[in-house]
This record gives structure tokens, sequence and C-alpha cells, in this order.
């Protein structure tokens, strides 16, 4: 996708149509984050759903505990991985982009009015593991799948 910029004179028609590109990013990478949240909420009320109607099948009861504890630390990690690669990460990449986009409009437009520096603070995370709420996601997905792992072990 290409954007094309075309010259305003008018400081004025400038500084609105800046304010207006950074509007627009800012709304993109929050419709997005509520979208995220609403799809993560509903990945854990799977979760807690298949922790509470769990069953074993019978196999699972005649292998011995520590080979149950090695299939299932190697499902949790599969299925966290999988998680973590097909949706966060996509996700984050795209938040940081719009919402680096949205930061860079409000600054040219603060550097119109005068106040290049009124926008310091808020910057993004630099990395995907340094924000707060991925981890919080990949915790939160991690606990409610060991416990989906011990609470399937018990349910006989």
């Amino acid at each position: 996708m290409e954007y094309y910029f075309f010259p305003v004179d008018d400081p004025k028609n400038k500084l609105d149509a800046y304010m207006r590109l950074a509007q627009y990013w800012s709304s993109r990478h929050d419709a997005r984050r509520i979208f995220e949240s609403r799809f993560t909420l509903a990945w854990w009320g799977l979760l807690v759903l298949a922790i509470h109607y769990v069953r074993l099948p019978e196999f699972f009861e005649r292998i011995s505990i520590w080979n149950y504890v090695g299939l299932s630390v190697l499902c949790v990690m599969g299925l966290l991985i999988c998680f973590v690669k097909f949706w966060l990460h996509p996700l984050w990449v795209r938040n940081v982009s719009d919402k680096g986009k949205a930061l860079a409009a409000a600054r040219e437009a603060a550097q119109i009015l005068g106040a290049p520096d009124i926008l310091q603070c808020g910057e993004t995370a630099k990395s995907f593991s340094r924000d707060w709420f991925m981890r919080f996601q990949i915790f939160t997905t991690l606990l409610l799948l060991i416990v989906l792992c011990i609470a399937a072990r018990l349910s006989r």
C-alpha cells in the first residue's frame, strides 16, 4: 500500500492533515487492541471450559506420570508457541507500526505548532518481550494450559 502526500502550503491545513493522520492511525491501533482483547478473552474462556469438562481417554490413564508430564509439556509448548507466533506477534507488529505512524504524524503537527518536544513520553515498547500486555497474555495462557493438563490428569 502506498501513501501519497500532497504538498500543502497553508500551515493550518497542514496541521489539520497531520492531526487527521494521527487520529486515523491511533484509531486503527485502538480498534485492533479491542479486537485482540476480545479474542484473547474468548480463547481463555475456551480453555476454562476445557478445564471444567476435560476427561482423559483410557489410554492416558495407563501411561506413567512422567510420560504424561512429558507429553503435556510438549502439547502446552506447542500450543503456546502457535498462539504467540500466529496471533500475538503479528498483532504486536501491526500495533507498533500504527502507533509509530500516529506518533510521527502528531510530532509533525507539534512541530508546526512550534512545540516539538511535547510528545517525548508515550514511546512504544521496543521489543515484543517488553510489552506488558503481551507478557500478560502469554503468562495467563500458559497458566491456563498448565491447569488444563493438571485437571485432565486428576479427572479419573
